[in-house]
Protein backbone atom coordinates (compact mmCIF):
# COMPACT_ATOMS: atom_id res chain seq x y z
CA UNK A 1 0.00 0.00 0.00
CA UNK A 2 1.10 3.83 -0.75
CA UNK A 3 2.72 6.11 1.69
CA UNK A 4 -0.81 7.35 1.78
CA UNK A 5 -2.44 3.92 3.11
CA UNK A 6 -3.52 5.62 6.25
CA UNK A 7 -6.21 7.62 4.28
CA UNK A 8 -7.47 4.53 2.67
CA UNK A 9 -8.36 2.64 5.46
CA UNK A 10 -9.97 5.92 7.05
CA UNK A 11 -11.81 6.10 3.86
CA UNK A 12 -13.09 2.75 3.97
CA UNK A 13 -14.46 3.33 8.06
CA UNK A 14 -16.06 6.49 6.93
CA UNK A 15 -17.70 4.30 3.57
CA UNK A 16 -19.30 1.55 6.09
CA UNK A 17 -20.45 4.17 7.87
CA UNK A 18 -22.24 5.69 5.36
CA UNK A 19 -23.25 2.47 4.39
CA UNK A 20 -24.91 1.75 7.56
CA UNK A 21 -22.47 -0.90 8.53
CA UNK A 22 -21.32 0.83 11.11
CA UNK A 23 -23.43 2.85 13.24
CA UNK A 24 -23.03 4.84 15.91
CA UNK A 25 -21.39 3.64 18.88
CA UNK A 26 -20.14 0.49 16.89
CA UNK A 27 -16.81 -0.74 18.09
CA UNK A 28 -14.54 -0.84 15.60
CA UNK A 29 -11.94 -4.02 15.41
CA UNK A 30 -8.79 -3.91 17.37
CA UNK A 31 -5.75 -2.02 15.84
CA UNK A 32 -4.09 -5.73 15.19
CA UNK A 33 -7.03 -7.21 13.25
CA UNK A 34 -7.35 -3.63 10.74
CA UNK A 35 -3.74 -4.19 10.24
CA UNK A 36 -4.27 -7.92 9.26
CA UNK A 37 -7.20 -6.53 7.03
CA UNK A 38 -5.31 -4.14 5.47
CA UNK A 39 -1.69 -5.34 5.20
CA UNK A 40 -0.31 -2.53 6.87
CA UNK A 41 1.27 -1.86 10.28
CA UNK A 42 0.23 -0.67 13.15
CA UNK A 43 1.53 3.05 12.77
CA UNK A 44 -0.39 3.06 9.59
CA UNK A 45 -3.94 1.93 11.16
CA UNK A 46 -3.13 5.02 13.91
CA UNK A 47 -2.38 7.41 12.05
CA UNK A 48 -5.62 6.77 10.15
CA UNK A 49 -7.34 6.45 13.92
CA UNK A 50 -6.09 9.38 14.98
CA UNK A 51 -7.36 11.21 11.43
CA UNK A 52 -10.95 9.73 12.15
CA UNK A 53 -10.74 10.91 16.06
CA UNK A 54 -9.72 14.77 15.38
CA UNK A 55 -12.69 14.76 12.66
CA UNK A 56 -14.59 13.60 15.70
CA UNK A 57 -15.95 10.48 13.79
CA UNK A 58 -14.48 7.92 16.12
CA UNK A 59 -13.71 8.06 19.59
CA UNK A 60 -11.48 5.77 22.06
CA UNK A 61 -12.05 4.63 25.62
CA UNK A 62 -9.36 3.52 27.06
CA UNK A 63 -9.19 -0.42 28.03
CA UNK A 64 -12.14 -0.83 26.08
CA UNK A 65 -11.77 0.10 22.19
CA UNK A 66 -12.62 2.21 19.56
CA UNK A 67 -15.95 3.02 18.37
CA UNK A 68 -18.44 5.42 15.83
CA UNK A 69 -19.37 8.74 16.79
CA UNK A 70 -18.53 11.88 18.55
CA UNK A 71 -17.51 11.03 22.31
CA UNK A 72 -19.73 11.57 24.63
CA UNK A 73 -19.36 13.98 27.55
CA UNK A 74 -18.70 11.18 29.90
CA UNK A 75 -15.22 10.15 28.03
CA UNK A 76 -14.36 13.95 26.87
CA UNK A 77 -14.46 14.24 31.06
CA UNK A 78 -17.00 16.95 31.47
CA UNK A 79 -17.99 16.10 34.99
CA UNK A 80 -16.50 13.12 35.61
CA UNK A 81 -14.66 11.72 38.60
CA UNK A 82 -10.83 11.50 39.04
CA UNK A 83 -8.88 10.41 42.17
CA UNK A 84 -6.06 11.84 43.66
CA UNK A 85 -3.99 9.92 45.49
CA UNK A 86 -0.74 11.93 47.94
CA UNK A 87 1.18 9.70 50.62
CA UNK A 88 0.93 13.38 52.97
CA UNK A 89 0.85 16.83 52.08
CA UNK A 90 1.79 19.50 53.63
CA UNK A 91 2.64 23.66 52.96
CA UNK A 92 6.33 22.04 52.01
CA UNK A 93 5.17 20.03 49.41
CA UNK A 94 1.71 18.26 48.28
CA UNK A 95 -0.42 21.27 48.74
CA UNK A 96 0.44 23.39 45.64
CA UNK A 97 -0.20 19.90 43.16
CA UNK A 98 -3.71 20.26 45.04
CA UNK A 99 -4.27 23.41 44.41
CA UNK A 100 -2.99 22.99 40.28
CA UNK A 101 -4.84 19.56 39.92
CA UNK A 102 -8.00 21.27 41.07
CA UNK A 103 -7.81 24.50 38.72
CA UNK A 104 -6.65 22.47 35.86
CA UNK A 105 -9.36 19.56 36.50
CA UNK A 106 -12.19 22.39 37.01
CA UNK A 107 -10.98 24.02 33.80
CA UNK A 108 -11.37 20.50 31.60
CA UNK A 109 -14.60 19.04 33.41
CA UNK A 110 -13.25 17.16 36.06
CA UNK A 111 -14.23 16.88 40.03
CA UNK A 112 -11.42 15.37 42.32
CA UNK A 113 -11.78 13.51 45.03
CA UNK A 114 -8.31 13.92 47.37
CA UNK A 115 -7.35 10.86 49.38
CA UNK A 116 -4.67 10.44 51.85
CA UNK A 117 -2.43 7.13 52.06
CA UNK A 118 -0.73 8.24 55.20
CA UNK A 119 2.14 6.29 53.81
CA UNK A 120 0.39 2.78 54.37
CA UNK A 121 0.08 0.23 51.45
CA UNK A 122 -3.19 -1.36 52.70
CA UNK A 123 -4.75 1.98 53.18
CA UNK A 124 -3.66 2.89 49.79
CA UNK A 125 -5.18 -0.65 48.88
CA UNK A 126 -8.54 0.81 50.08
CA UNK A 127 -8.92 3.73 48.66
CA UNK A 128 -8.21 2.66 44.84
CA UNK A 129 -10.94 -0.45 45.69
CA UNK A 130 -13.18 3.19 47.01
CA UNK A 131 -12.50 5.29 44.35
CA UNK A 132 -12.91 2.40 41.48
CA UNK A 133 -16.55 1.83 43.52
CA UNK A 134 -17.08 5.43 42.95
CA UNK A 135 -16.60 5.08 39.08
CA UNK A 136 -13.70 7.59 38.55
CA UNK A 137 -12.90 8.25 35.23
CA UNK A 138 -8.67 8.00 36.46
CA UNK A 139 -6.20 8.13 39.13
CA UNK A 140 -3.36 10.49 39.24
CA UNK A 141 -1.29 9.05 42.47
CA UNK A 142 2.19 9.32 44.67
CA UNK A 143 2.81 5.71 45.25
CA UNK A 144 3.49 4.35 48.70
CA UNK A 145 6.68 3.55 49.11
CA UNK A 146 7.49 0.11 49.50
CA UNK A 147 9.78 -3.15 48.41
CA UNK A 148 7.27 -4.23 46.13
CA UNK A 149 4.91 -2.10 44.21
CA UNK A 150 1.38 -2.27 45.01
CA UNK A 151 -0.21 -4.95 43.18
CA UNK A 152 -3.53 -3.33 42.69
CA UNK A 153 -1.82 -0.28 40.60
CA UNK A 154 -0.12 -2.76 37.87
CA UNK A 155 -3.50 -5.05 37.16
CA UNK A 156 -5.22 -1.54 37.00
CA UNK A 157 -1.94 -0.33 34.40
CA UNK A 158 -1.75 -3.72 32.42
CA UNK A 159 -6.26 -3.21 32.28
CA UNK A 160 -5.99 -0.32 30.18
CA UNK A 161 -7.44 2.13 33.24
CA UNK A 162 -5.91 5.59 33.23
CA UNK A 163 -3.34 5.82 35.96
CA UNK A 164 -0.59 8.97 36.22
CA UNK A 165 2.11 8.44 39.01
CA UNK A 166 3.71 11.62 40.86
CA UNK A 167 7.23 12.14 42.84
CA UNK A 168 8.41 8.50 42.70
CA UNK A 169 8.39 6.68 39.39
CA UNK A 170 7.11 2.88 39.08
CA UNK A 171 9.87 1.50 37.20
CA UNK A 172 9.27 -1.49 34.97
CA UNK A 173 5.62 -0.70 33.86
CA UNK A 174 4.16 2.08 31.04
CA UNK A 175 3.18 3.99 33.86
CA UNK A 176 2.96 8.17 33.21
CA UNK A 177 5.33 9.47 35.70
CA UNK A 178 5.27 13.46 36.01
CA UNK A 179 7.78 14.68 38.49
CA UNK A 180 10.55 16.89 39.05
CA UNK A 181 14.28 15.90 37.32
CA UNK A 182 15.61 14.36 40.79
CA UNK A 183 19.01 13.55 39.20
CA UNK A 184 19.38 17.22 37.64
CA UNK A 185 17.91 18.86 40.73
CA UNK A 186 20.26 17.24 43.10
CA UNK A 187 23.40 18.46 40.67
CA UNK A 188 22.33 21.64 40.52
CA UNK A 189 21.68 21.85 45.14
CA UNK A 190 25.33 20.25 45.29
CA UNK A 191 27.21 22.35 42.18
CA UNK A 192 25.60 25.39 44.75
CA UNK A 193 27.29 23.88 48.37
CA UNK A 194 30.40 23.08 46.11
CA UNK A 195 30.63 26.36 44.58
CA UNK A 196 30.25 27.41 48.19
CA UNK A 197 33.28 26.00 48.86
CA UNK A 198 32.40 23.29 51.21
CA UNK A 199 33.65 20.13 50.94
CA UNK A 200 32.34 17.75 53.60
CA UNK A 201 29.11 17.64 53.00
CA UNK A 202 26.54 14.90 54.07
CA UNK A 203 22.90 14.24 52.60
CA UNK A 204 20.15 13.24 55.00
CA UNK A 205 17.61 10.70 53.60
CA UNK A 206 14.83 9.21 55.20
CA UNK A 207 15.31 5.35 55.91
CA UNK A 208 13.25 4.64 52.57
CA UNK A 209 15.43 5.96 50.55
CA UNK A 210 15.18 3.15 48.08
CA UNK A 211 12.49 4.53 45.90
CA UNK A 212 12.93 6.28 42.67
CA UNK A 213 12.77 9.76 43.29
CA UNK A 214 15.44 9.70 46.62
CA UNK A 215 17.34 7.55 44.86
CA UNK A 216 18.12 9.89 41.90
CA UNK A 217 18.42 13.06 44.58
CA UNK A 218 21.57 10.67 45.93
CA UNK A 219 22.63 9.51 42.45
CA UNK A 220 22.75 13.42 41.50
CA UNK A 221 24.67 14.19 44.35
CA UNK A 222 27.12 11.54 44.62
CA UNK A 223 28.30 12.48 40.65
CA UNK A 224 28.35 16.42 41.14
CA UNK A 225 30.53 15.63 44.06
CA UNK A 226 32.87 13.61 41.53
CA UNK A 227 32.93 16.18 38.93
CA UNK A 228 34.39 18.19 41.63
CA UNK A 229 36.86 15.75 42.67
CA UNK A 230 35.17 15.15 45.94
CA UNK A 231 34.52 11.58 47.17
CA UNK A 232 30.61 10.87 48.17
CA UNK A 233 30.76 7.47 49.81
CA UNK A 234 28.29 5.69 52.28
CA UNK A 235 30.20 8.06 54.97
CA UNK A 236 28.44 11.14 52.98
CA UNK A 237 24.98 9.66 54.15
CA UNK A 238 22.74 9.70 56.63
CA UNK A 239 19.71 7.84 56.36
CA UNK A 240 18.78 6.93 60.04
CA UNK A 241 15.70 8.77 59.82
CA UNK A 242 12.05 7.22 60.33
CA UNK A 243 9.46 9.43 61.23
CA UNK A 244 9.55 11.65 57.80
CA UNK A 245 8.19 8.32 56.37
CA UNK A 246 5.38 7.68 58.66
CA UNK A 247 1.68 7.68 58.21
CA UNK A 248 0.44 9.01 62.18
CA UNK A 249 3.76 10.66 63.90
CA UNK A 250 4.39 11.23 67.04
CA UNK A 251 6.79 13.50 69.10
CA UNK A 252 8.23 10.67 70.50
CA UNK A 253 9.00 9.77 66.62
CA UNK A 254 10.47 12.97 65.86
CA UNK A 255 12.40 13.31 69.61
CA UNK A 256 13.81 9.84 68.51
CA UNK A 257 15.43 11.34 64.74
CA UNK A 258 16.83 14.54 66.70
CA UNK A 259 18.57 12.73 69.04
CA UNK A 260 19.93 9.98 66.64
CA UNK A 261 20.99 13.14 64.36
CA UNK A 262 22.74 15.19 67.44
CA UNK A 263 24.74 11.82 68.22
CA UNK A 264 25.76 11.78 64.08
CA UNK A 265 27.37 15.13 64.49
CA UNK A 266 28.66 15.13 67.31
CA UNK A 267 30.86 12.22 66.04
CA UNK A 268 31.50 14.05 62.65
CA UNK A 269 32.26 17.77 63.47
CA UNK A 270 34.32 17.48 60.02
CA UNK A 271 31.00 17.90 58.05
CA UNK A 272 29.94 21.42 57.43
CA UNK A 273 26.48 21.47 55.27
CA UNK A 274 23.75 19.00 55.50
CA UNK A 275 21.62 18.61 52.23
CA UNK A 276 18.47 17.39 53.39
CA UNK A 277 16.20 14.90 50.93
CA UNK A 278 13.19 16.65 51.93
CA UNK A 279 11.61 19.70 54.15
CA UNK A 280 10.74 18.15 57.42
CA UNK A 281 14.24 16.34 57.50
CA UNK A 282 15.76 20.17 57.31
CA UNK A 283 13.74 20.80 60.68
CA UNK A 284 14.44 17.99 62.46
CA UNK A 285 18.42 19.18 61.62
CA UNK A 286 17.93 22.82 62.15
CA UNK A 287 16.59 21.39 65.72
CA UNK A 288 19.33 19.40 66.36
CA UNK A 289 21.98 22.15 65.52
CA UNK A 290 19.98 24.58 67.85
CA UNK A 291 20.02 21.97 71.11
CA UNK A 292 23.64 21.23 70.00
CA UNK A 293 24.70 25.20 70.26
CA UNK A 294 25.27 25.59 66.49
CA UNK A 295 24.34 28.05 64.57
CA UNK A 296 23.00 28.58 60.67
CA UNK A 297 24.82 29.17 59.05
CA UNK A 298 27.65 30.79 60.93
CA UNK A 299 28.59 27.13 62.66
CA UNK A 300 26.53 24.70 59.95
CA UNK A 301 25.13 25.00 56.58
CA UNK A 302 21.59 23.76 54.82
CA UNK A 303 19.60 23.04 52.24
CA UNK A 304 16.96 21.36 51.34
CA UNK A 305 14.10 19.83 48.73
CA UNK A 306 10.64 21.78 49.53
CA UNK A 307 9.95 24.49 52.23
CA UNK A 308 6.72 26.43 53.66
CA UNK A 309 5.76 28.50 49.96
CA UNK A 310 4.11 31.53 51.87
CA UNK A 311 4.36 35.25 51.75
CA UNK A 312 3.13 35.71 54.93
CA UNK A 313 6.14 33.14 56.24
CA UNK A 314 10.11 33.90 56.35
CA UNK A 315 11.96 31.08 55.11
CA UNK A 316 14.88 30.16 56.54
CA UNK A 317 16.10 27.08 54.66
CA UNK A 318 17.67 27.48 51.22
CA UNK A 319 15.89 24.72 49.25
CA UNK A 320 15.59 23.66 45.81
CA UNK A 321 12.06 24.72 44.99
CA UNK A 322 9.91 21.56 43.06
CA UNK A 323 7.41 22.89 40.19
CA UNK A 324 4.61 21.61 41.88
CA UNK A 325 1.65 23.53 39.62
CA UNK A 326 3.32 22.54 36.69
CA UNK A 327 3.37 19.25 38.03
CA UNK A 328 -0.08 19.23 38.98
CA UNK A 329 -1.26 20.89 35.88
CA UNK A 330 0.54 18.26 33.87
CA UNK A 331 -1.06 15.08 35.59
CA UNK A 332 -4.69 15.86 34.97
CA UNK A 333 -4.01 16.76 31.58
CA UNK A 334 -2.51 13.56 30.98
CA UNK A 335 -5.23 11.65 32.55
CA UNK A 336 -7.43 13.86 29.99
CA UNK A 337 -5.36 12.56 27.50
CA UNK A 338 -5.52 8.96 28.31
CA UNK A 339 -9.45 9.43 27.87
CA UNK A 340 -9.38 10.12 24.74
CA UNK A 341 -7.10 7.13 23.31
CA UNK A 342 -4.06 9.75 22.78
CA UNK A 343 -1.00 9.42 23.74
CA UNK A 344 0.95 10.51 26.54
CA UNK A 345 5.29 10.37 27.19
CA UNK A 346 5.87 7.94 29.31
CA UNK A 347 7.66 10.50 32.16
CA UNK A 348 7.62 14.27 32.32
CA UNK A 349 10.02 16.24 34.18
CA UNK A 350 10.65 19.48 35.52
CA UNK A 351 13.98 20.96 36.99
CA UNK A 352 13.24 22.23 40.64
CA UNK A 353 14.78 26.00 40.64
CA UNK A 354 17.28 26.99 44.16
CA UNK A 355 15.79 29.49 46.44
CA UNK A 356 18.53 31.46 48.48
CA UNK A 357 17.71 32.09 51.49
CA UNK A 358 21.11 33.02 53.36
CA UNK A 359 21.04 29.38 55.53
CA UNK A 360 24.27 28.16 53.13
CA UNK A 361 27.83 29.43 54.24
CA UNK A 362 30.20 31.10 51.61
CA UNK A 363 33.55 29.13 53.29
CA UNK A 364 35.91 29.34 50.58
Amino acid sequence: MSQFGYQKIADAVLEKIASGMLKRGDKLPAELELCEQYGVSRITVQKAMKQLSEQRIIYRISGKGTFVGEAPAAVLGEKRLIGLVLCSFSAAFGMDIIRAVEKTADKLGFSVILKNSYFDVNKEKEIISLLLRLNVAGIIIQPVPDELYNPELIKLTLGGFPIVTLDREINGFSIPFIGSDNYRSAEIATKFLLDKGHRNICMFVGHMHNTSSLRERMDGFKRQCAQYGVVADESSFFTEIYSTQMGNVTQADVRADIERVKDFLQKRPDITCAFASEYAISRIIRSSCRELGKRIPEDFSIITFDNHNDIFRRNQTTYMRQRQDLIGESSVEAIYKLLRGESVPRSKLFDAEIIDNGSVADCR
